[in-house]
């Protein structure tokens, strides 16, 4: 079925599962790693995101969301069928039995998952760190002035170097622009919640007005916040 074509009330449509997608403050963040572009959905278009999880024709969703939001039905039926006309185009729905938008080849289940942690994680930190002082945040760094060991591990690079690809393109994607700090944090949880010790530095650097910087590493590698690091210096570690 085109995109152009109506769609009609026993269309079944689906959205598009390639997606990595978190809800952030009432709006739903979407990424498509292929395109490496981000998609964001506010209003009701959370709520119908999340009622095509399941595959359900367009006259069951309207009748879902009259009943939610008390709209009339055709308002109901042509504010939606609009606003789905465009999801379509972008890839984001599909009619279910057909295939989403093409958008090159598909990432793998660890990638995905990594991406979708590092979405998630990278959040959290934003707010964590936005709405708290940093001396409670630090509480949950690990030990101060503290460092795992810089010895290579071949074993665990992989892992090690697919979250920091994860954060990195999250940040670059999510619409606020997670900074080093977040980035930072969000890597060393993920590093965690896997059993890779890893150490957080915070340093400044003396010859540019003392600015600031974050970054995380896991034996040999630099997790975030590379490769620049050596203009800072450290003022304090986490580990």
């Amino acid at each position: 079925m085109s995109t152009s074509e109506p769609i009609g009330p026993d269309t079944i449509l689906a959205r598009n599962d390639d997606l990595v997608a978190v809800e952030v403050d009432r709006t739903v963040v979407m990424m498509s790693v292929e395109q490496g572009m981000y998609f964001g959905l506010d209003g009701v278009g959370p709520r119908i995101w999340s009622l095509l999880a399941t595959p359900r024709t367009f006259g069951d969703l309207c009748r879902e969301l009259q009943h939610e939001f008390d709209v009339e039905p055709d308002v109901c039926r042509d504010e939606v069928q609009g606003f789905l006309s465009e999801l379509m185009e972008s890839g984001l729905v599909h009619v279910h039995g057909g295939s989403p938008a093409p958008s090159g080849p598909s990432s793998g289940a660890p990638e995905r998952g990594a991406l979708l942690s590092a979405v998630r994680l990278c959040c959290a930190a934003s707010l964590v760190l936005k709405l708290l002082p940093f001396r409670r945040v630090a509480d949950r760094l690990g030990r101060h002035m503290a460092e795992s060991a810089a010895e290579p591990d071949p074993a665990r690079r992989t892992e090690v170097r697919r979250i920091g690809w994860a954060v990195a393109t999250a940040a670059r994607h999510l619409p606020w622009k997670p900074v080093c700090l977040p980035q930072a944090v969000a890597a060393q949880w993920m590093l965690r919640r896997i059993g890779i010790p890893s150490t957080l530095y915070l340093g400044i650097d003396p010859n540019g007005n003392y600015d600031a910087h974050a970054w995380v590493r896991a034996g040999a590698e630099i997790v975030t916040g590379g490769p620049s690091i050596q203009r800072y210096a450290v003022v304090s570690t986490f580990a």
